[in-house]
């Protein structure tokens, strides 16, 4: 059995005594230092949940400026398109025009060249004829004298 004397209240004593001087000396500092790691960790989670959110509607922001540029720079693609296509249509109908001048200029000079050169060939023909007629002449009038 146990043997209670006066020694083991004086250690009890003793023992809650050591506890209260622990708790106010070690224990409740220390507990306030890990409320305030706590609060301290907590903060900087929130902190970094903010950061989170502000990163996430900036990401959200640039997809939509990305987005908005995109459609832009395809509305501006599609409206060059389409003025190359107008002024490569304009230059065709230029060409066409060019050509059909320069084969109507063309034509007038050769129509010029072949009416000249059918007057020479004519006037030629005629010269020709002549000769040939006066050499028929010219034999004609030897064989009969």
């Amino acid at each position: 059995m146990v043997n209670v004397n006066a020694t083991f209240f004086v250690q009890l004593l003793q023992f809650i005594l050591l506890v209260f001087i622990l708790n106010f000396l070690l224990i409740r500092p220390l507990m306030k230092t890990v409320r305030e790691r706590e609060a301290k960790i907590q903060k900087t989670k929130d902190e970094i949940s903010e950061i989170q959110q502000r990163i996430k509607g900036l990401l959200e922001g640039m997809k939509e400026q990305e987005l908005s540029v995109i459609r832009a720079a395809n509305h501006k693609r599609e409206l060059m398109k389409q003025e190359a296509e107008k002024e490569a249509l304009e230059l065709q109908e230029k060409v066409r025009q060019e050509v059909k001048e320069r084969r109507k200029t063309l034509s007038q000079q050769i129509e010029s060249s072949i009416a000249t050169e059918l007057q020479r060939v004519e006037t030629n023909a005629a010269i020709l004829a002549k000769e040939i007629m006066a050499r028929l002449m010219m034999r004609g009038s030897n064989e009969r004298v």
